[in-house]
């Protein structure tokens, strides 16, 4: 007798006794399994149709904890219809709380035949890319972002600190009385110079900078 239903092994609702596909797979209801977190597909593709040859894929949370990891070959889900030995696609289901991650694949052998993109369930893709690829994701409405106020990148609006913070790019002399003085500057860097200069460390008026006429600086090498 015909048994319609759906015949994916990796799919939720896999059914055994089913000789006949519906169409009806469900490969998202059960990849939390009732704890708190977002469903994410990790499609993996060859181009060559022979799997990935070394290359692998880990998720890691911003501290470094390992979230996931596998690869083409190992898939929950693949499918490997040409002549080749390997895959030529395939899936990992994943379920990550909300947060912040990076997604890190290593390049195997033929690096440039590999792609992957991790989507949700609305279709919606957070990230993609090839080997060797590092990448930021965001989950569950998450900001990743600089969350230190005194950088040059402080993101007020950020959840998670993703390690972008710098101290570069507004650095500058923060002193107004200064002729090196730089209003967009928020991070003094010492560069700050003034008329006269002192080259002494051990003076009270030691300045290591001092004031030319057009208002420029120039290193002091003398003494005070």
């Amino acid at each position: 007798p015909v048994v319609e239903g759906c015949m994916n092994p990796a799919a939720c609702n896999y059914d055994e006794n089913a000789n006949v596909s519906n169409d009806s797979c469900d490969f998202w209801s059960c990849v939390c399994d009732g704890e708190e977190g977002v469903a994410v597909m990790l499609n993996m593709q060859d181009a060559f149709g022979d799997g990935w040859n070394g290359a692998g894929y880990t998720i890691s949370d911003l501290m470094g904890n390992l979230v996931a990891e596998g690869s083409l070959d190992d898939a929950q889900y693949f499918v490997d219809n040409d002549n080749f030995a390997g895959p030529e696609s395939g899936f990992d289901m994943i379920c990550l709380a909300a947060g912040c991650y990076i997604i890190d694949v290593t390049p195997g052998d033929w690096a440039a035949e590999v792609t992957w993109n991790l989507m949700l369930e609305d279709g919606t893709t957070l990230v993609a890319g090839g080997a060797p690829d590092s990448q930021t994701i965001s989950v569950g409405g998450a900001i990743c972002g600089c969350t230190d106020a005194g950088a040059c990148n402080y993101n007020p609006d950020a959840t998670d600190e993703d390690g972008s913070c710098e101290y570069e790019t507004c650095a500058g002399c923060t002193d107004s009385a200064s002729c090196s003085y730089d209003e967009t500057a928020t991070i003094d860097d010492g560069s700050c110079c003034y008329i006269g200069g002192c080259s002494d460390e051990n003076s009270l008026n030691y300045n290591p900078f001092a004031c030319l006429d057009d208002g420029s600086c120039i290193a002091v090498t003398l003494g005070c």
